[in-house]
């Protein structure tokens, strides 16, 4: 793109931000159009980026996104009250559904177009899962450092520090992000040099996990272990049973880290057919059921567990790959490589790209532009 058009994006994206503001967006940066103009001279494609609107994410990794060249920070994201998992103020513009949390405001300034990519904190999905629910990609480092401010407790009484994650619709983006958020080499160009020799992935055993709809995950994993072998890796099966559970996953993925390097599910729908909160998960029965339809296994001990996680949407509505890398940088950089690969074999709906991941409104669709005047 070349500069005039990329200050006219800029300038489609704060009318968005400003028709958002209250719902998604909590403030928007008056000083972008002066930040725009100073990164287009550095870089011929601007990326806006929005912050979650959490003390989690520290004044410092803003500024090591604001001082990469091209990066206008353009808003601060609403999400969830109190940090639910699901935000009931907001719909999932994809699905219809309640929006998935707490990350919920980001997701959406993504979908939509107003950001190219969204910084968020995580402490059990919340970065994930919004991700997942909106077909968009999502990436958590705190396998590598990238972690909030302080400790904090979680519904279910589980102590934890929050990942700081990316969401995005261009997994290059994520990459590119999360290299600039931590000073550390993992973009795309360092990437592809990665070797996959000798990695152990592990993946859900069949009749383990049954996905809301979908039926097996191991089924919906098919493809993606199909795949694998060329790539080098060895494959191994894990018992994932009761995975739904976050305590149970926290477990399951604790001990597989000491046999595997990489995780591998399948995940979703989320949030469609049921609500994966742990507030509605103490409400009876019919909390638990509906807590266990929600479509997150998982994602939601991730974070807790350390590792570095990487969201893939699928072909499937608000479904997608979830990669979890044992801590440290080595096998971060590998999951990073071998996310890459597997995203390459993804084929999506051309409507959903043509709808979200194009410019969802041009200006000559409004009423002040085209040939009105």
């Amino acid at each position: 793109m070349n500069k005039v058009s990329e200050m006219a994006r800029l300038c489609l994206s704060i009318m968005r931000a400003n028709e958002m503001r209250g719902y998604t967006v909590k403030y928007l940066n008056p000083l972008a159009p002066r930040d725009a103009e100073r990164a287009i001279s550095d870089s011929e494609r601007l990326v806006l980026f929005g912050i979650k609107d959490t003390s989690q994410i520290s004044r410092q990794l803003v500024q090591n996104l604001r001082r990469a060249p091209g990066y206008v920070w353009l808003t601060v994201d609403t999400c969830s009250f109190k940090g639910r998992a699901i935000d009931p103020f907001r719909i999932n513009p994809l699905t219809g559904r309640v929006m998935t949390g707490s990350s919920s405001g980001s997701a959406i300034n993504v979908l939509y177009g107003i950001n190219d990519l969204a910084v968020g904190a995580d402490g059990g999905g919340s970065v994930l899962g919004p991700a997942l629910s909106c077909n968009l990609f999502g990436i958590v480092a705190s396998g590598i450092g990238l972690t909030g401010t302080r400790q904090r407790i979680s519904t279910d009484e589980l102590s934890f520090v929050p990942g700081i994650g990316v969401i995005s619709k261009d997994i290059q983006v994520a990459l590119d992000a999360v290299e600039h958020l931590t000073l550390k080499q993992i973009s795309t160009d360092v990437i592809n040099e990665e070797s996959l020799d000798g990695v152990i992935v592990g993946v859900p055993a069949r009749g383990c996990l049954e996905l809301p709809t979908l039926g097996d995950m191991r089924e919906n994993l098919m493809r993606v272990v199909g795949s694998l072998e060329r790539f080098g890796v060895q494959v191994k099966e894990l018992n994932l049973s009761g995975c739904d559970d976050r305590k149970t996953a926290l477990h399951a993925l604790s001990h597989a880290f000491s046999e595997v390097d990489i995780v591998i599910s399948y995940e979703g729908p989320i949030d469609v057919w049921g609500l994966g909160d742990s507030v509605l998960g103490e409400l009876g029965v019919t909390g638990r059921r509906v807590r266990q339809t929600s479509g997150k296994f998982l994602i939601r001990a991730a974070n807790m567990s350390q590792a570095t996680s990487i969201v893939l949407p699928g072909t499937d509505m608000a479904c997608g790959v979830v990669l979890m890398a044992k801590p440290g940088f080595v096998t971060a950089r590998k999951a990073l490589k071998l996310a890459v690969e597997i995203d390459r074999g993804i084929v999506r709906p051309p409507l959903f790209y043509r709808y979200f991941r194009q410019d969802p409104v041009e200006a000559d669709d409004l009423f002040f532009g085209g040939e009105w005047f």
